[in-house]
């Protein structure tokens, strides 16, 4: 049976945004105001200028291709749908929508990737992951027996990432748009400004960096996955549970490895590795970030992809509703921390203006209520 984690009833939520003071590393003063937003000014990680318009069309033009301008990944998802959007309609140039089925994509988010490629005449390339279950399935075997959050989600970015790649590489496609943004980061992004941010952590994780025998030991282990071993053997549960875990732990980086193999991830001989991150770096097409160009306003984009498209998406649950393991997460997120991993966002684009706090406290309330639900 699932818990909730804190007790709500009985939190301190900041007054500014919807972070609670059960927030690990976080504190409230005497103002009723979290230590995230008092700093905020200070580190303004995400508050830098668009390029413009005009700026990324120039990028765009630059190399031409003879049959498509540039390839854009689709999740059904608001951030991506809008890139193909504003690529096709704004720009008037000629993608190539490619999307990596994982099998957990709710049937709400295929129907926007069916209707908006069918409605802006692009064409699309489907993958279909034929891991990425099996994969779920052992996450979860793993996170009952040690009794502890295991990440369920995973391989989707290095899916995504490759299946781009390989889509412009084999067809001469100069550019991919890459329609994520940095304001989802994860919460080091936020609390330390010397943290890289997840797009930097992705950049080139080939970097060597100064090694000693305890950092090449660590990071034998963490390559290679026998750290998610060799930490699950050593969890405080009976024996008998840790050595299921161990066992699902191996099915787990078995087909990790597996699925990089199937989506033939860029990276040489690391593809055998489950650790593995796909880089754009030296991959003959260049990784363009939308955002970085034109402003993200993710309520404008919803509403112009209502009113264009016929995009939908479950009210209130606009901003991650494309996969079914996103529940997962957020559900762990709220147990640990008092705040879904989507109220977590939402508190960061309160910071930035991008939505205003009663939506947000609008929204967390919907998510936390159904989240059961949707992890059952």
């Amino acid at each position: 049976m699932y818990s909730t984690g804190p007790r709500r009833d009985t939190m301190s939520v900041c007054k500014k945004c919807i972070i609670p003071d059960s927030y690990p590393s976080v504190t409230l003063d005497s103002e009723g105001v979290c230590s995230l937003c008092r700093t905020h000014d200070a580190s303004p990680r995400l508050r830098r200028p668009a390029a413009g318009k005009d700026a990324l069309l120039e990028v765009l033009t630059s190399r031409r291709s003879t049959e498509y301008d540039c390839v854009v990944p689709l999740s059904g998802g608001k951030d991506s749908s809008y890139a193909l959007f504003y690529v096709a309609r704004e720009l008037g140039l000629k993608p190539l929508a490619v999307f990596a089925d994982s099998g957990f994509v709710v049937d709400t988010a295929k129907e926007n990737i069916r209707r908006i490629c069918e409605k802006l005449s692009v064409d699309l390339v489907i993958h279909e992951s034929r891991f990425r279950r099996r994969i779920a399935r052992e996450a979860l075997y793993i996170w009952k027996y040690r009794g502890c959050h295991f990440p369920v989600c995973g391989s989707c970015e290095n899916n995504n990432r490759s299946v781009a790649i390989r889509a412009a590489t084999t067809r001469g496609i100069p550019f991919i748009i890459w329609g994520a943004s940095d304001f989802e980061d994860d919460f080091p992004t936020f609390l330390d400004p010397s943290s890289p941010t997840f797009r930097q952590r992705f950049a080139n994780p080939a970097n060597p960096v100064q090694m000693t025998p305890r950092r090449i030991a660590n990071s034998v282990l963490k390559a290679t996955g026998l750290s998610i071993i060799y930490l699950t053997l050593k969890q405080p549960i009976p024996w008998h549970r840790r050595v299921k875990a161990a066992s699902h732990a191996s099915m787990y980086l078995w087909y990790t490895i597996r699925n990089n193999l199937d989506v033939d991830v860029p990276e040489g001989w690391r593809k055998y590795l489950p650790s593995v991150q796909t880089s754009f770096d030296k991959k003959g097409a260049e990784a363009i970030y939308l955002y970085d160009y034109i402003p993200y306003d993710p309520s404008a984009f919803v509403q112009i992809l209502r009113e264009e498209l016929g995009w939908q998406a479950p009210q209130n649950k606009e901003s991650r509703m494309d996969c079914r393991l996103h529940s997962l997460q957020a559900y762990a997120h709220l147990k640990e921390t008092g705040v879904t991993l989507d109220g977590f966002t939402f508190s960061v684009l309160i910071r930035y203006g991008l939505m205003t706090r009663a939506e947000a406290v609008r929204r967390e309330e919907t998510i936390a209520q159904d989240l059961l639900g949707d992890c059952e």
